[in-house]
């Protein structure tokens, strides 16, 4: 086996008969990062956990970009792993792969916005889009008759759906565990009308609970599915 391959990771698995979960994490960083130090001619290994020893689950290519890390490096023996999302993977993968790719995070968000010049109407955006007016407004809580100036951001493109807590009492809070489990230790907690909840890893069903990996402010960890509504 090639000794530069990168090994990425599933957020949870396991050794053959190791459980391997991850703990929750702190705020994430910014940038993007990109694939190096791979030929042209190889792959990158998928694996189950934070080791060359875990099994192989897929393969990212050379070039993959727009991996973005979700929390703290870790160092294993005399490699340093980073807890990443790739495309539908989160995982984790060997540090020596990769490297920071702000300018590509940045023209990202610049291609979600467009800014407004001289002649240009709500109605005009939307087509040159292939939006609504509707849309467009909504995105950017404007309402009839749209004033607008020039040199105005309009987001062009559909906000990213977050989630926003459900079925929990107005004196209780939904509990963000370390582990998919009840009895997993507690590290955050979110209010009974809690927003702007993100997803970043597989839904597990565990017994009978369906546990899902979230973001909530700067706390990463499992809550039960069952508490979470979509709200976009």
């Amino acid at each position: 086996m090639n000794p530069r391959k990168l090994f990425l990771t599933l957020t949870v698995g396991c050794l053959v008969a190791t459980p391997f979960l991850p703990q929750a994490f702190a705020a994430t960083d910014n940038c993007y990062y990109r694939v190096v130090n791979v030929s042209a001619n190889d792959v990158l290994w998928m694996r189950l956990g934070p080791h060359k020893q875990y099994q192989i689950v897929g393969v990212i290519p050379f070039d993959g970009t727009k991996i973005q890390k979700t929390g703290y490096e870790i160092k294993r023996q005399n490699s340093q792993w980073m807890p990443v999302e790739y495309k539908d993977m989160a995982g984790w993968l060997n540090r020596r792969y990769l490297e920071e790719d702000c300018q590509l995070n940045n023209a990202i968000e610049e291609s979600r916005y467009y800014t407004l010049k001289r002649g240009d109407t709500l109605y005009s955006v939307s087509k040159r889009y292939g939006k609504t007016v509707k849309e467009i407004a909504k995105w950017n809580d404007l309402e009839a008759p749209y004033n607008l100036s020039v040199g105005q951001r309009l987001r062009v493109v559909p906000p990213i759906c977050g989630y926003r807590v459900v079925k929990v009492a107005a004196d209780d809070q939904l509990s963000i565990r370390a582990e998919p489990r009840t009895k997993s230790e507690r590290v955050g907690s979110i209010p009974f009308n809690g927003t702007d909840i993100q997803i970043t890893g597989q839904e597990l069903t565990i017994g009978k609970s369906r546990w899902v990996l979230i973001r909530y402010q700067s706390i990463e960890g499992w809550v039960n599915r069952g508490y979470l509504e979509k709200e976009c």
